[in-house]
C-alpha cells in the first residue's frame, strides 16, 4: 500500500500529510511573518521533521512558536 500526500484547508489553517510535505512547507510559509507549529509530544522530533521545519522558517526569518499537543484519545 502506498502512503499519500495530502494537503487539509479549513478556514486560515492548512495542514500538510505524508512523506516528502516539507518541500511544500518553504513554498507555503515565505507569505507569513508568524508561524504557530502544532505538533505531538514525540514522533515530529524524532523523526527530525520538526527540525526541518524550524530550520525552514529561520532561513525565511519567519518568527514560530511551537505547540506540543498532549492530546490523549479514549476509545469506548
Amino acid at each position: 500500500m502506498e502512503l499519500k500526500s495530502f494537503r487539509i484547508r479549513y478556514e486560515s489553517t492548512t495542514l500538510y500529510f505524508g512523506l516528502n510535505t516539507i518541500h511544500h512547507i518553504r513554498d507555503f510559509v515565505k507569505q507569513f511573518e508568524k508561524a504557530v507549529v502544532v505538533t505531538g509530544k514525540t514522533s515530529a522530533k524524532a523523526s527530525r521533521a520538526l527540525d526541518d521545519v524550524e530550520k525552514i522558517l529561520r532561513e525565511l526569518g519567519i518568527g514560530y512558536v511551537i505547540s506540543v499537543s498532549y492530546t490523549h484519545l479514549t476509545l469506548p
